[in-house]
């Protein structure tokens, strides 16, 4: 199911839209008590990298 999920989530909703490759949405990354990144998001479509 969740291969389906990130497989339709990646679809464009229309021509004009790009087909995303990475969707990442709020993440968090700690180090202990330290937060060292705070609900960052980043999308990148095909072919920008």
């Amino acid at each position: 199911m969740l291969a389906s999920t990130l497989e339709a989530m990646s679809q464009p909703a229309s021509p004009t839209q790009k087909v995303l490759a990475v969707n990442a949405v709020d993440l968090t990354k700690t180090y202990g008590s330290l937060i060292a990144v705070d609900s960052i998001s980043v999308q990148v479509a095909q072919g920008e990298v």
